[in-house]
């Protein structure tokens, strides 16, 4: 198949197979320019290979894609933070997604109707901590957060 980008920005492709299930759905998430082209091999399953376009290489990932918003660049030992996640599937919210957070905090929490989940961290050390999404009928997100220490500020 061929493919052209229209407009700049993130792109998703989606592969469907004739098969009923999660699994029929293959997902390819990339940023494109205008006028870009490239070639995306299709077999009866699905994509049978990476899409190559402008030079790059995006593999398919089984499922729909996922978006997680709302964390912070950072987390500071000692310091309570809460933070309120949103996953979203093509711009739709996910509600059930689970969300979990492991490292130097371990806390659970499922996404409410809108997709949001409200997440209290403390890290107790410095670190990292793990946020990993799940949901049916998609691959896992994860994202790293780095605790650092509290800055101090000098007497002037």
């Amino acid at each position: 198949m061929a493919v052209t980008a229209t407009g700049t920005g993130p792109a998703t492709i989606l592969a469907l197979s004739p098969r009923h299930a999660a699994e029929a759905v293959q997902s390819l998430t990339l940023s494109v320019h205008k006028g870009q082209t490239g070639r995306l091999a299709l077999a009866s399953h699905g994509a049978s290979g990476p899409l190559a376009i402008a030079g790059h290489r995006v593999r398919p990932i089984a499922g729909l894609p996922r978006k997680l918003s709302g964390l912070p660049n950072h987390l500071t030992v000692g310091r309570r933070t809460t933070v309120t996640v949103r996953i979203a599937s093509l711009g739709a919210p996910v509600p059930g997604a689970v969300v979990a957070v492991g490292g130097r905090v371990h806390t659970l929490a499922l996404t409410d109707q809108h997709g949001a989940a409200r997440l209290s961290l403390r890290p107790p050390a410095r670190g990292t901590v793990t946020v990993t999404v799940t949901s049916p009928g998609s691959h896992d997100l994860t994202r790293r957060l780095a605790v650092t220490s509290a800055k101090r500020s000098r007497p002037g």
